[in-house]
């Protein structure tokens, strides 16, 4: 977990981020990252070839573009899960921290540390301090303006996402023209299986006929 503190919180995101080493290291490409990977955002930031963030819902997306939002949003839950086990380790980043402002920095990055040595030694948290899912989801605020702010970046650092959403979306048709091949191959099968066990069937019936007809020849000579 990648950790930057010390700002207030009525500060945006972005903000932040744009202050932060991890930003500098990545936007001067300071670090090495693996191909083809990404860092995800939510629309309170900016668009950058390197952080993704979902498309703005206009009422007039394209398929691909709904499709890239619900893999990004299913994806991202895992970024508020993780949040969420933080939270549930250590309650006092539940609420506002009531002590010195000098001081609340240092608080939560010792929460972060301790929870990184918890998650390596695979401690338990107690189910009933666990954070559920649907309040990580109804925590998680993104206003209408922050969304505003960056649709102009949206449209300039695309490129990338689009390129993303294009290859996630033919994945998806490849899996389903996979699935009909399958479908229909099994499809094939059952026909195939189904037309053995009628000419089974006719053929025992056939078989039943002639000894019967042997049978009653039999007791005709008789």
């Amino acid at each position: 977990m990648d950790i930057y503190c010390g700002w207030a919180g009525a500060t945006h995101d972005s903000c932040v981020l744009r202050n932060s080493p991890f930003y500098s290291s990545f936007n001067n490409n300071l670090l090495l990252r693996p191909s083809k990977t990404y860092i995800l955002g939510d629309s309170g930031y900016a668009n950058h070839d390197w952080l993704l963030i979902p498309y703005k819902d206009n009422g007039h997306l394209t398929r691909v573009q709904n499709h890239y939002n619900y893999i990004h949003s299913a994806t991202r839950i895992k970024i508020e899960q993780a949040f969420g086990l933080l939270k549930s380790h250590w309650r006092v980043l539940r609420n506002p921290i009531e002590t010195d402002l000098k001081i609340v920095p240092h608080i939560v990055s010792c929460c972060c540390i301790f929870h990184n040595i918890c998650e390596e030694r695979k401690e338990i948290i107690d189910e009933f301090d666990i954070i559920s899912d649907q309040e990580l989801i109804n925590n998680v605020t993104t206003s209408e303006v922050h969304q505003e702010i960056f649709y102009i970046g949206d449209i300039i650092n695309g490129t990338e996402r689009d390129l993303v959403a294009d290859y996630i979306f033919s994945r998806r048709k490849k899996r389903l023209i996979y699935q009909d091949d399958s479908l229909e191959i099994e499809a094939q099968e059952n026909d195939l299986e189904l037309e053995l066990t009628e000419n089974e069937l006719e053929k025992e019936l056939h078989e039943n006929e002639l000894e019967n007809e042997l049978h009653e020849n039999g007791l005709e000579e008789l």
